[in-house]
């Protein structure tokens, strides 16, 4: 697979200070031995409004959307949507997903919508979600928006359990936000149940298996005071660590 065939898309909006957004792209560039392009766009609609926007511009209308020309046409053909606040923690993770999607699988961190009554359906959610562009379009190239039975690219799972596309959803290991923590230390709610005899998943998640380690690092609820501090500490821990500079990252305020 060449770099050019391949993408990570990461949106943003106005509550997300800069640094958070410079240590994102340090940790990527430094896990990125395929040096697949990496956007960061800025954007004032919604995280399903915006993935819809990006699949448009990628060839593939979803609902009304086309293509918008001002915006600078792309072609990929796997894309990586990746959280602003979620990180890579090791050299082989964003590798491990798009080589898997490009094998035709819907591939990423799993997740429940615990606010919606779907009988626990989990699915692949787009903190770290990896698809191509051919199984989007077998799937009918459905919209982001949330729905009645999903939160946000639910559907996407919904549809590759119902076409036979094969689904790889990797669980949690740990998350910061443990028992123990103080109420000024984490947010109001940090942490959210799967399904009986699955692990939780809360504030600074950690995903992964046994036979991969570590693949990637979600922080959850980045709009919420401390978070982002949170994600910057984690960052700049992997930025000391691992290959790659951390010249010139910006102290979080």
């Amino acid at each position: 697979m060449t770099a050019s065939t391949c993408c990570i898309v990461s949106f943003f909006m106005d509550n997300v200070a800069l640094p958070t957004v410079e240590c994102q792209r340090a940790v990527v560039e430094m896990f990125n031995p395929s040096h697949h392009p990496h956007y960061q766009i800025k954007t004032a609609l919604t995280h399903e409004q915006s993935i819809d926007r990006f699949w448009a511009d990628n060839g593939v209308p979803v609902g009304a959307l086309t293509p918008d020309k001002h915006r600078g046409l792309i072609d990929h053909d796997v894309v990586l949507f990746l959280d602003i606040d979620c990180i890579p923690l090791c050299m082989g993770a964003i590798d491990r997903y798009l080589d898997a999607a490009a094998r035709g699988v819907l591939i990423g961190n799993i997740q429940r919508s615990n606010h919606i009554e779907n009988n626990e359906h989990l699915f692949v959610a787009p903190s770290a979600l990896a698809i191509s562009r051919d199984v989007f379009r077998r799937l009918g190239a459905p919209s982001a928006q949330s729905t009645q039975r999903g939160d946000v690219a639910e559907e996407y799972t919904y549809r590759a359990e119902a076409c036979g596309v094969r689904v790889e959803a990797f669980l949690p290991l740990r998350f910061d936000a443990a028992p123990g923590f103080s109420k000024t230390d984490v947010t109001p709610v940090s942490h959210w149940p799967l399904k009986a005899g699955l692990p939780h998943y809360g504030v600074g998640t950690t995903y992964g298996s046994v036979a991969d380690g570590d693949l990637f690092y979600h922080c959850f609820q980045i709009f919420r005071e401390g978070n982002q501090a949170r994600f910057c500490e984690k960052a700049r821990s992997l930025l000391s660590k691992g290959p790659g500079r951390a010249v010139g990252l910006p102290q979080h305020p």
